[in-house]
């Protein structure tokens, strides 16, 4: 639930222009892409397999966003500045919230722990 926060956002700055369904999709993927490579380390670095997995998604998006006939397949528009921008900047958002809700929901538990 927390990831979709930066997609909806995203949305809600472009919803009036001609790209804000493409930017919530390229937002919504992008914001999972970066949470599995946040969370896709095993003995302190990304495995193969979650690094394939990431790239081959993501060349999927800008394939879907940058080829005309998948693009007009998935009735997408070419992002604008700005929306590539949202995409990025929700994506990274994302990764913040996560980490910032692992470790304040951490110490809760640890407080809480300590307490009884």
């Amino acid at each position: 639930m927390l990831s979709a926060v930066p997609a909806l956002v995203s949305y809600l700055i472009m919803l009036k222009q001609p790209d804000a369904r493409t930017v919530a999709f390229a937002s919504i993927v992008a914001t999972q892409l970066a949470q599995t490579l946040d969370e896709g380390r095993a003995e302190g670095r990304l495995t193969k397999s979650v690094l394939g997995a990431v790239a081959g998604s993501g060349g999927m998006l800008i394939a879907a966003l940058m080829l005309p006939t998948l693009r007009n397949i998935l009735n997408l528009a070419i992002p604008s500045a700005l929306g590539w921008s949202l995409i990025g900047a929700g994506a990274l958002a994302a990764v913040i919230a996560n980490r910032m809700y692992q470790y304040y929901g951490t110490e809760r538990e640890y407080q809480t722990a300590l307490l009884y």
